[in-house]
């Protein structure tokens, strides 16, 4: 019975792009909450571009991380 063993680099990968979704989530509650008490729209802004920010970088983890997938299979 073998097991297969994850590199050091895929557990980081899985642990930065669950950390990127953590701050996702947080980020959006967060300018939410800000744009009710300030009621600013410049708040609800910076937080959509900074969401927007933060989905681009797990689209490029994970895009990395399915490319070294693919190599690794060759």
């Amino acid at each position: 019975m073998t097991l297969k063993k994850k590199s050091l680099n895929t557990i980081i990968g899985n642990f930065v792009i669950c950390f990127l979704w953590f701050l996702f989530a947080t980020s959006l509650i967060t300018s939410f909450i800000l744009w009710l008490h300030a009621k600013s729209p410049l708040s609800i802004i910076s937080g959509i571009i900074c969401a927007c920010g933060i989905l681009f970088n797990i689209y490029l983890g994970k895009r990395a991380k399915a490319d070294k997938s693919v190599k690794n299979k060759d």
